[in-house]
């Protein structure tokens, strides 16, 4: 089959050398046209390192590339998915079936990513949910994995199941899509709170207690949402050990440094550094607006993070506690989440920056 997998990053990457292996004609789209030509000289994507591309996978940046497609798989970031589909729409062909690899729900909307799809493309292809615990660079290596094809068309799901099953990627069909969709978001919002725990120094104890509730409340979400869309029950909800697995697998992304950054985050660093600035002009962290400065200065702080004694830890935690008695967790929390946001920002003005210069450009 023709398939283009929309989005070079390292899940995108990694299913285009999936589907590829599997026999199949595959194109890797980038949003960029430096980081296309670079994954062709390369031959290796920076995110998947170590891991060769293989030599019959073809790349672009045009999205004429899913002109003919049978398949287009969507692994933009969540935030393109949109955008995306919508530019994707006048150029497919009757029956193409559209396969949402991305995680999230979309801010202002709250759709879920199929739903998305859907509706930027006129709700005339049949869309497919491939979701489940997965790292990206673990299936690029061949690492045994397994994920579910979910849609309410039962023939696209195991169209789509048959298409990526092989002898290390083992694919389930299910429809449950609000359920597949659902837990593959909301478990992140666990994760990150797991994380947040290892930086405030608990145990392995609320750790689990907040996996095991956490599980509790998605299956609960999954199962009231099926109510308010459907009117009744229609699925059991995908069983607990999928959801718990997706969010072990999330939860446990330490080897990628994301832990670290929300140790860092959790455990107050960043707070820390505007204590002062705090106390001289006599503010509380919400009247202050914005409490971080950019990227960079982000990255040096981890860096000081990734230095710190067990000491020095145990200090910053004692700083995190007089702090929160002060303004209070809420201040806390939101002072946290601005590093996540003004992060987010940052790449999203970067983006619009490159777009511009690819557009001056020419192909």
């Amino acid at each position: 089959m023709k398939i283009a997998v929309l989005g070079s990053g390292g899940w995108g990457t990694a299913l285009a050398m999936l589907l590829e292996e599997n026999g199949h004609q595959v194109t890797l789209w980038s949003y960029l046209e430096q980081e296309s030509k670079q994954l062709q000289v390369t031959g290796e994507n920076p995110l998947l390192p170590g891991v060769q591309l293989p030599a019959g996978l073809s790349y672009t940046w045009d999205l004429d590339c899913v002109v003919g497609s049978d398949v287009v798989v969507m692994a933009t970031p969540s935030f393109g998915v949109r955008s995306t589909a919508e530019q994707i729409a006048g150029r497919l062909s009757p029956g193409t079936v559209l396969v949402s690899v991305s995680k999230g729900i979309e801010k202002g909307t709250f759709l879920r990513m199929s739903q998305i799809i859907r509706e930027a493309t006129g709700d005339r292809f049949p869309v497919v949910t491939l979701s489940g615990p997965s790292h990206a660079e673990e299936v690029a290596r061949k690492v045994p994995t397994a994920v579910v094809s979910a849609s309410p068309d039962r023939a696209a799901a195991e169209q789509v199941q048959d298409l990526f099953l092989n002898d290390h990627f083992r694919v389930y069909s299910s429809s449950d899509v609000v359920g597949v969709e659902l837990g593959a978001a909301l478990k992140n919002v666990m994760a990150l709170c797991t994380g947040c725990c290892t930086g405030m120094g608990y145990g392995d104890n609320t750790k689990a207690m907040l996996m095991t509730r956490g599980l509790t409340e998605i299956a609960r979400l999954g199962v009231g949402a099926q109510v308010r869309l459907l009117g009744r029950i229609e699925h059991q909800f995908l069983p607990p050990y999928y959801h718990a697995c997706d969010l072990f697998t999330t939860a446990s992304l330490s080897e990628m440094n994301s832990i670290s950054m929300l140790e860092a985050m959790a455990s107050g660093l960043y707070v820390i550094q505007r204590l002062d600035i705090y106390n001289k002009n006599q503010i509380t962290p919400g009247e202050n607006g914005n409490v971080f400065n950019t990227s960079e200065e982000m990255a040096a702080l981890l860096r000081e993070e990734a230095a710190l004694t067990p000491e020095q830890r145990a200090l910053r935690r004692q700083k995190v506690t007089a702090f929160t008695q002060r303004y209070g967790e809420k201040e806390f929390i939101r002072a946290v989440l601005n590093v996540y946001e003004r992060a987010m920002a940052e790449y999203k003005a970067k983006m619009k920056i490159k777009a511009k210069a690819k557009s001056k450009g020419v192909r």
